[in-house]
């Protein structure tokens, strides 16, 4: 008889742990929304049309973009807004 319980008891303890796994799974999948990345890389925003990107002419980050190659001529002079 003592064999039985100590059987029962394992098998309990296997469901209890095999049902809250499926359960943190279940709610950690259905609390979290998917985000689609439009973007993979700065090649693809730099591509994109329907993106406006304003630099500062002589700035920290289009001296790095420009310097990698990655604009090659996309710049185009803005002018400035009205105060």
């Amino acid at each position: 008889m003592l064999w039985e319980r100590i059987l029962l008891g394992v098998w309990i303890l296997i469901t209890l742990v095999l049902a809250k796994s499926y359960e943190g799974n279940l709610m950690s999948l259905l609390a979290v929304r998917h985000v689609p990345q439009p973007f993979q890389s700065l090649r693809e925003v730099l591509d994109d049309p329907s993106i406006i990107m304003i630099w500062e002419e002589g700035g920290s980050n289009t001296q790095l973009i420009i310097g990698r190659g990655t604009a090659k001529g996309k710049k185009k002079k803005v002018k400035k807004r009205p105060t």
